[in-house]
């Protein structure tokens, strides 16, 4: 039960999915090995607009549009695309427009239910900002700069002329329909509509890094900054002063005006903070927020403020910022890196950036039972015991419920076994740890200086470790280690492993970006690629059934394996989600896949007798 280890950005995450864009009803009525569970909700929500009719759309991190119209209260996934959606927006005429990390624009035209791709013209396909008016659109890119379309997305032209630095986070237009542009480095203005761009004068803007960017009906620019904090112009950028007093956290990823001229920050470490004086003083605003990195704030105009966040998903305010609630009725966008199922069905998942999660009927619900936890690890002793390693150390729990931390403190834990002799082994990023008496006192194990991504012990005892560069091998629980085929072409040297699976035949597999890598279990282990098949080699984990079947997760679905590695074949039908994480299979053999935005998938029947 292992994974590909992936951090956040502090800002915007970029990193591409490739599927294709999806139309849920159709999807699920093809479904044939896969069905959703009901969780766990939430998710890292990187966008929000709203419609004229009411509508409001988030858009998250692993691809998915959700939209929302009773304010919030639930959410329907909309549309799957190939990579996060970065950025949203409407156009006076309703259409919706999504912004992606690599598969450019999207756009609805029936308030969500089906999308086509405009990138006819767009030259870079990472859209960071988009503006919409009636009469042109903007797009905001990473290394392409600006483009822009006067017919509502269908074709796009390079408007740059002007503009020396090509990533481009943030558009704000004024009451004169002069148009700002945000970039990392400059801000630039328009006053013919973006076809042509200068230079502000911007004196006193001393952090250029710019990710957010509100003009107010008065005309006032406020600037967003990582790292500087918020800035003022009231003299059409020229001059700019900082209004930082306050603000606890300088690194500025979201601005917002509610109706009454309350402002509002979002920050990539401390919440949120509100301004009801133009910005000369902050105070924290961030009371019911269970992740304090803040993407994206909305004010709908009646009220309400909603907030995308880090892990958690979307929060509602309904008195002035003041408290939060949140609100993830249906939004399944979690990233679910870890996976275990113990011998009664208990299924505990690792959420990145949201805990430690608990269902107790096979992912028709779940409970966070252990939350601001990094899960990372997960596995469970022979007693039913639940061992979970973290970003922050090692953590026991007899229940699911109530966890504690054994050991480890302020170490991440990437890898648990619980070897044929009872110890349990943790792989963190600095070597290998030995417990003997269920994580009561650890000693060292190993390794040193090494990550330990993955563990994994053969029948006969014999224990293997999966590191940063290759797999070591140790014949007495642990006391030594040897590299197991570090060199040569049999060799495994280099490669970094990301899941181990020893079987009772005496093979032992190795997942990596590579993909499938065996071999005999011997003193000289002869490494074979098998990959016939395997049409995406980012594999991220393995599992093997009970009948001898091998199944691998990668960056493009799920794999299947009935003869030892030799050839694959997809088994992806139902999945809307095909960034893989994680494997784990329950007592009845059902299949269990953690993905990366769209929560926990099941397989609809056990895979083996």
């Amino acid at each position: 039960m292992s994974m590909r280890r992936r951090g956040f950005g502090a800002f915007l995450l970029i990193a591409s999915l490739l599927a294709c864009p999806f139309d849920r009803r159709s999807a699920l009525a093809q479904s044939e090995f896969w069905e959703p569970t009901n969780g766990p909700l939430g998710g890292t929500i990187l966008a929000l607009t709203i419609a004229p009719t009411g509508a409001i759309f988030a858009g998250a991190f692993g691809g998915g549009v959700f939209r929302s119209e009773d304010r919030g209260e639930t959410w329907t996934l909309v549309a799957t695309f190939g990579a996060h959606v970065l950025s949203l927006a409407v156009t006076p005429a309703g259409d919706i427009l999504a912004g992606t990390a690599g598969q450019g624009i999207y756009r609805s035209r029936d308030g969500g239910a089906t999308w086509t791709a405009v990138n006819t013209g767009l030259k870079s396909r990472i859209v960071q900002a988009l503006f919409a008016t009636e009469e042109y659109v903007l797009a905001g890119t990473f290394g392409g700069g600006i483009f822009r379309s006067t017919d509502g997305g269908e074709s796009w032209t390079e408007v740059n002329f002007g503009v020396a630095n090509l990533d481009v986070r943030a558009f704000a237009r004024d009451s004169r329909g002069w148009i700002y542009a945000g970039t990392n480095g400059e801000l630039y203005r328009s006053r013919d509509q973006g076809q042509s761009w200068r230079y502000t004068v911007h004196l006193g803007l001393l952090n250029n890094n710019i990710a957010t960017l509100i003009i107010t009906p008065e005309d006032a620019i406020y600037v967003g900054t990582l790292g500087g904090g918020v800035f003022l112009s009231e003299d059409d950028a020229d001059h700019f002063r900082s209004v930082n007093e306050g603000l606890g956290d300088k690194n500025i990823l979201a601005l917002a005006r509610a109706s009454d001229g309350t402002l509002f920050a979002g920050t990539a470490n401390s919440g949120i903070f509100r301004s009801t004086d133009g910005g000369a003083t902050w105070q924290g605003a961030s009371t019911g927020l269970e992740n304090l990195r803040v993407f994206k704030i909305l004010p709908t105009g009646e009220g309400e403020l909603f907030a995308g966040t880090l892990g958690t998903g979307v929060f509602c305010s309904t008195d002035g910022g003041t408290s939060w609630s949140a609100r993830n009725h249906g939004l399944i966008a979690s990233v679910a890196r870890a996976l275990i199922v113990r011998a009664d069905g208990a299924l505990v998942v690792g959420v990145s950036a949201n805990g430690l999660f608990l269902s107790r009927d096979q992912g028709q619900s779940y409970r966070r039972t252990l939350p601001r936890v990094e899960g990372l690890a997960l596995a469970v002793t022979r007693g039913g015991t639940f061992l979970a390693g973290t970003s922050t150390g090692f953590f026991l729990s007899r229940d699911g419920e109530t966890w504690t931390l054994v050991g480890l403190a302020n170490l991440a834990v990437h890898s648990i076994l619980v070897a044929p002799s009872g110890d349990i082994f943790a792989g963190t990023q600095i070597g290998l740890f030995r417990s003997s008496d269920v994580g009561g006192t650890w000693r060292r194990s190993g390794l040193f200086g090494r990550r330990v991504l993955a563990l994994a012990s053969s029948p006969d005892g014999q224990l293997f470790a999966g590191t940063g560069n290759g797999v070591f091998r140790s014949t007495d629980n642990g006391q030594k280690w040897s590299g197991y085929g570090l060199s040569g072409i049999a060799g495994i040297g280099g490669q970094e492993i990301r899941a181990l699976v020893a079987t009772s035949n005496g093979m032992l597999f190795a997942a990596t970006e590579n993909g499938v890598f065996r071999t005999p279990i011997q003193d000289k282990p002869q490494w074979q690629r098998v990959v016939t098949g395997l049409t995406d080699l980012d594999v991220r984990a393995l599992v093997l059934t009970a009948n001898g079947h091998l199944f691998a997760g990668t960056a493009q679905g799920v794999f299947r394996s009935r003869d030892q590695g030799e050839s694959w074949t997809p088994v992806n039908t139902g999945l809307t989600n095909t960034a893989i994480l994680a494997l784990a299979l329950d007592p009845r053999q059902v299949l269990y896949a953690g993905t990366e935005g769209g929560g926990v998938f099941r397989s609809r029947s056990p895979i083996s007798p």
